[in-house]
């Protein structure tokens, strides 16, 4: 991935830690999504059933500008600043409507991008939920989407505290990543994933694995035991065996035993 694709990713992924609620007008999420808007929010956002209160002033003045509907449909945004500065802005119903983070279309193309078995689970905490298994262990991966620090904080230590289990943690970059957080992870044996790490978005809105899952996984994979390599030792011992004492035979039973 070349430099400037590494960054556009990040500004992608690291939109999510900037909006509380996961939730905000087209202009906000186009303001920091540039041009990867149309892509990320045909593929995992959707609309709110209502319309915002307030909308952001394009001029950064500082205020949110009011919106307010006159008669006949016709919204406007109004400046909030005393005295108001900035003229009033004419809305669609789109421009006014929130577009909010849906989490099943987020969660479901993640897990299929990156191998993952579909299971899912919900804990008590804001935004946080498993979307995934990793292994015939089945490794709980989470995702969690936070923008504090002291909330993401809180989070993993809630994790690590109530896990009965090593886990996968996944959250949009490692901006948040302290080294509290850090060494709640490693006491646990699990690991946080970045998505800005993982995965690629790619114009369509397909989420494609930055490596092959088995190698961005490989400290979470069941690694064979002492007794299962000394039988297939035996196994390929006794066929290899076989194959010199009936050399008559068409196909060898260590060759067959290779296929």
């Amino acid at each position: 991935m070349s430099d400037t694709s590494s960054t556009t990713q990040h500004d992608l992924w690291h939109s999510l830690e900037t909006l509380p609620g996961l939730s905000a007008v087209p202009a906000s999420w186009r303001r920091r999504l540039t041009d990867q808007f149309p892509s990320f929010a045909r593929a995992f956002l959707e609309p709110k059933d209502h319309l915002a209160i307030t909308y952001p002033c394009p001029s950064h003045c500082g205020c949110a500008h009011q919106i307010v509907a006159f008669n006949g449909g016709q919204l406007q945004a109004l400046c909030q600043c005393n005295p108001p500065d900035c003229p009033a802005i004419s809305l669609s119903t789109a421009d006014a409507t929130p577009l909010k983070l849906s989490w099943s279309r987020l969660t479901r193309p993640l897990a299929k991008a990156l191998g993952l078995a579909t299971t899912t689970a919900d804990f008590p905490l804001p935004h946080t939920a498993q979307f995934g298994a990793w292994s015939a262990d089945s490794i709980p991966a989470i995702l969690t989407i936070q923008h504090d620090q002291q909330v993401f904080r809180r989070v993993v230590a809630e994790l690590t505290a109530d896990s009965r289990q090593r886990f996968m943690l996944f959250a949009p970059t490692s901006s948040f990543l302290d080294a509290r957080c850090r060494a709640y992870l490693e006491n646990n044996r699990s690991a946080l994933f970045p998505l800005e790490s993982v995965v690629t978005l790619t114009q369509s809105g397909a989420l494609l694995p930055t490596k092959p899952p088995g190698e961005l996984f490989a400290g979470f994979s069941p690694q064979p035991d002492d007794s299962s390599q000394s039988t297939a030792r035996q196994v390929f011992a006794l066929a290899k065996a076989l194959e010199s004492e009936l050399k008559t035979r068409k196909a060898p039973p260590f060759t067959v035993l290779l296929l």
